[in-house]
């Protein structure tokens, strides 16, 4: 009789990976299964047949990876991964005038800023020198706060929409843009509650670390949670496409790193109607057009200073932006869509 797992996770994303380091340093026999023949899911780097070249599937920079608390307690360092820290997090070009830099330093930002930075100052200034906790509530489930007090100060501006927040705090173009920057990256209107949520604990992360790129690739962060869970005694199988239910192998519990429909597909018999019912309903995200370029050299950036950030938000203006955003959202297409730009290659080379 073949031996029945304790667990089984069907997925190798960087949630499956975690959860299994975890459960397996419980003492459980774990077994993740992958379609693919490399772990990662959407974290994965590949030369996409170019020699030479090494691209970033789908993740590149990773500014909340980095501050994650879970992480931090994995150490994926001693594993292996090196992180690339870039002298800005955000460079945000306009149409008139010198870009605008996120950088570490509150101070360096508000030097961007005109006539925002005190109001800007206020703000971030509290929130970065806590970062640690606010990062520590931000990112856990639900549940009673270890911080109650910092995560209220937070919350108290961060619950309203990301328009509301622009309009009560900023007054210029400069920090409103920033803003909506970082808003952007939640793919929501800017009209919907909590959406300047989203803004803060970028612009938050940037003042904690330049937002980092991995050494080799987002691949190597994937290989660094291999390491790790290899090491923790889990085990790994993959090129295994699972499709039915009849395919898995025993196990006491199964978890699934997949989408809501790849789980209704394999697990349809053993999921109470209802249940199916209401994941059907499951709303996807906004679609992501992705497209990597392989240059001869680097952009030629109107602001040189552009060269400096691993992350370029190309957008103009907050309205600009916001119309992006909300025109994706309904399904339609937009003439000056947003596009948020990594350019891994000038530090990691």
């Amino acid at each position: 009789m073949s031996k029945t797992n304790d667990i089984v996770i069907i997925g190798s994303g960087p949630n499956g990976l975690t959860a299994g380091i975890y459960l397996a340093r419980l003492g459980l026999e774990v077994l993740i299964i992958e379609q693919a023949d490399k772990i990662g899911g959407g974290m994965r780097s590949s030369s996409l047949g170019m020699d030479g070249y090494l691209h970033d599937i789908c993740s590149g920079i990773h500014n909340m990876g980095y501050l994650s608390p879970c992480f931090k307690e994995l150490q994926l360092e001693n594993y292996g991964l090196q992180w690339i820290f870039p002298k800005a997090s955000v460079a945000h070009p306009v149409d008139d005038g010198e870009a605008i830099l996120l950088y570490r330093s509150i101070d360096k930002t508000c030097q961007n800023l005109s006539g925002d930075a005190d109001a800007y100052r206020r703000i971030f200034t509290p929130l970065s020198k806590r970062v640690n906790d606010l990062f520590e509530d931000a990112l856990k489930p639900f549940g009673m706060p270890k911080h109650p007090m910092l995560l209220a100060q937070f919350g108290i501006k961060g619950m309203r929409s990301a328009h509301s927040f622009a309009r009560q705090y900023f007054k210029g173009l400069r920090a409103k843009s920033l803003f909506a920057g970082c808003v952007a990256h939640s793919c929501l209107p800017f009209d919907l509650r909590f959406t300047a949520a989203v803004g803060m604990l970028f612009l938050t992360s940037g003042h904690a670390v330049d937002w980092p790129i991995a050494r080799g690739g987002s691949q190597s962060i994937a290989d660094a949670l291999y390491r790790c869970y290899i090491e923790s005694g889990g085990k790994v199988q993959l090129s295994t496409k699972i499709t039915s239910w009849a395919q898995l192998p025993h196990a006491k519990k199964y978890i699934f790193d997949t989408d809501p429909i790849q789980l209704i597909n394999i697990a349809s018999d053993q999921l109470p109607g209802n249940y199916k019912r209401q994941i059907r309903k499951f709303r996807y995200g906004s679609g992501i057009f992705k497209i990597d370029y392989a240059l001869k050299e680097r952009i030629p950036w109107k602001d040189k200073r552009c060269w400096q950030a691993s992350t370029l938000h190309l957008g103009g203006s907050i309205e600009e932006i916001a119309y992006s955003e909300k025109r994706a959202w309904l399904g339609r297409y937009s003439d000056r869509p947003f596009v948020l730009l990594g350019q891994q290659s000038i530090f990691d080379k």
